[in-house]
């Protein structure tokens, strides 16, 4: 678990990184991450394992792709 915190954690230090220097983030980096979260949530549902830490995970990097960049153009 703790090797998707900080898959996750490291991508919110670059996506800061990335809005401060060109005002976007890089939706496709982003999009890796989450696939990797997806097919973690699929594992643990199908394992009927507890997954509400990695649902607040996937969250966590929706806002950084689809939020973050509207939220900037204001």
């Amino acid at each position: 678990m703790e090797q998707y915190y900080r898959m996750v954690i490291d991508s919110l230090k670059q996506g800061i990184v990335e809005m401060a220097a060109t005002g976007k983030v890089d939706a496709d980096r982003v999009g890796k991450d989450l696939l990797a979260l997806e097919m973690e949530l699929d594992r643990r549902v199908v394992g009927n394992q507890p997954h509400e830490c990695i649902d607040g995970l996937i969250d966590d990097l929706r806002w950084l792709r689809n939020d973050v960049p509207e939220s900037s153009a204001r």
